[in-house]
């Protein structure tokens, strides 16, 4: 699948908005659930392996801070884990992260 495909796929599946729990503002960009890493792997390039996510969402998908910062950042973990996150090793935070991405499509 393409990435116009998989845009247009994701996106009609989101109904065009944010998949991010309690967010709901214009999704603007695809988001691996599992990541594709350095250099790329095609074969992560699913509808079941993306979300499509407003800018900040998509920043915060990657570990990294949205717009808000760190208080942004927890909030918006939170909402996607539950109060297990304040208990994750940061080890673990990656992988439960892209399940719970994840477990939005189905």
């Amino acid at each position: 699948m393409d990435r116009k495909e998989l845009r247009e796929g994701a996106g009609t599946r989101a109904g065009w908005r944010c998949q991010w729990p309690c967010c709901g503002q214009r999704g603007q960009e695809l988001a691996h659930c599992h990541s594709i890493g350095m250099g790329g792997r095609p074969s992560a390039d699913t509808l079941e392996n993306v979300v499509f996510l407003c800018r900040d969402h998509a920043r915060i998908s990657d570990g990294e801070k949205g717009s808000g910062g760190n208080s942004q950042y927890i909030d918006a973990m939170f909402h996607l884990l539950g109060p297990r996150y304040l208990d994750m090793m940061p080890s673990q935070v990656g992988y439960e992260r892209a399940e719970a991405l994840k477990a939005l499509n189905t």
